[in-house]
């Protein structure tokens, strides 16, 4: 990584704070973040609109369980415009090649930490013995708190969710009127599938890049407390400022 480079503060926090780091990142890209997002997600969203017809639940089922692609999609982006550079669609799908999407999709898929270990797979590209070790010593103080991150967006995703579906229910029209639950939740109606999966477009959307936007900054507080960023960066700017007065 080129620190120099680097568009944020740089200085040992702790981990909610630098869970908010992230959070602001969103607020500061969202534009190109979601531009890339749609670009990627739409076609997906069409396709499985076309394949599964008649039974639209396996499509939301797929792109939720696909949720490890996104995130690398995401965090490409994040790794790069953090330090001057905003990549472009393109260039974010050729980062899933060799970040052991296979194991994200399978047996790391319901690991609680998966956003704080989604940097060390991607970004470090570590493999054999090395991995173990690097994990342990970068989770040792952040673990904890990457769980609670994943409980909070499972939680966030739901209601999201649900405040869609109010919000659709408080736009009928007021002679119009049904179970708004037993809709939701049991019925299987010609237009509720289509919208329920346009909606976790839309709910995923947001909360991944939430998601993998603070567990990447829980990533690079890590490193920071570990290898001493904040210091090296100090002596940088010692060492340029006393070049320039000679």
């Amino acid at each position: 990584m080129q620190l120099d480079r680097i568009e944020a503060v740089v200085r040992p926090r702790n981990p909610w704070e630098s869970m908010d780091l992230g959070f602001s990142m969103v607020r500061l890209w969202w534009k190109p973040l979601f531009k890339i997002w749609f670009a990627f997600v739409l076609p997906f969203f069409f396709i499985g609109l076309f394949l599964f017809e008649d039974n639209l639940w396996i499509a939301g089922l797929i792109f939720w369980w696909a949720k490890p692609i996104y995130d690398r999609i995401l965090l490409y982006f994040f790794s790069n415009a953090l330090f001057g550079e905003q990549p472009a669609i393109w260039h974010c799908v050729k980062g899933l090649f060799k970040t052991r999407l296979f194991l994200a999709l399978t047996f790391s898929r319901f690991d609680l930490a998966r956003s704080f270990n989604l940097p060390i797979w991607q970004l470090e590209k570590l493999q054999g013995k090395s991995v173990s070790p690097r994990y342990r010593l970068l989770q040792r103080h952040s673990r904890g708190t990457a769980i609670w991150l994943t409980i909070v967006c499972i939680h966030f995703e739901w209601l999201l969710s649900l405040s869609l579906f109010g919000l659709l229910y408080l736009m009928l029209p007021v002679p119009y009127s049904f179970d708004f639950f037993a809709v939701l939740f049991f019925e299987e109606t010609a237009w509720v599938e289509p919208i329920r999966l346009f909606f976790d477009v839309l709910v995923i959307g947001i909360v991944e890049s939430l998601y993998v936007a603070a567990g990447f900054s829980l990533y690079l507080n890590a490193r920071t407390h570990l290898e001493a960023w904040d210091i090296e960066l100090a002596f940088r700017r010692i060492a340029a400022h006393l070049q320039n007065r000679s």
